[in-house]
């Protein structure tokens, strides 16, 4: 009898076939986690924005302050105005890091426009609206948005100044629907004078 200890080539074939089995295995699991990594890093991009754009409006709106505007000589506009799409205030805090002889207050609007929030900032807040500095689009992807202003009666309004009350609200509410990730809604309480 002759002893043999090589394999033959049905045994060769099957180890062949297990390992093809285990490759593919392990890279379809690679290749699913790569997929799920590249899908959590897009997420957190996404959410990393709309948490930036809702600091930013929650910034503004937490530092508005009670100073109307001079439009024409004597002639004043509210410090605070708005209706559902546009919001339009006074805040300060404007950085002044190269010490320019300017105002550290800033005109700032918000404005819903389609699928669009656009924030727009003015030089000076004094003036007919002609020293816009800057506007700046902070998301393409809105499917509705809304804001709404807390009057000192306690009720929401669709627009401010209510009535005879030129002051500011005591909060301001918003929703921004959001594409692929839903509604955002806040409630801001101004920290501002009200009269």
């Amino acid at each position: 009898m002759t002893n043999r200890s090589g394999a033959t080539l049905i045994e060769l074939l099957i180890a062949v076939l297990v390992f093809s089995l285990i490759a593919a295995a392990g890279y379809t699991g690679v290749n699913a986690l790569s997929r799920v990594r590249s899908t959590q890093l897009g997420n957190a991009a996404s959410l990393e924005s709309i948490q930036w754009l809702v600091a930013r409006l929650d910034r503004d709106l937490f530092h508005a302050i009670n100073r109307p505007i001079r439009v024409f000589g004597s002639e004043r506009a509210a410090a605070l105005t708005g209706d559902e799409y546009l919001l339009t205030l006074t805040h300060i805090g404007n950085p002044n890091p190269l010490q320019q002889p300017r105002s550290d207050l800033q005109r700032v609007d918000w404005r819903i426009d389609g699928q669009r929030l656009i924030r727009d900032t003015r030089i000076g807040i004094d003036g007919s609206g002609t020293n816009m500095v800057s506007s700046e689009v902070l998301t393409e992807s809105l499917t509705g948005g809304v804001f709404e202003y807390l009057s000192p009666d306690g009720g929401w309004q669709g627009s401010w100044p209510a009535g005879s009350n030129s002051g500011l609200p005591l909060a301001v509410r918003y929703r921004l629907d959001l594409d692929n990730f839903g509604a955002v809604r806040r409630v801001v309480e101004l920290a501002g004078p009200r009269q």
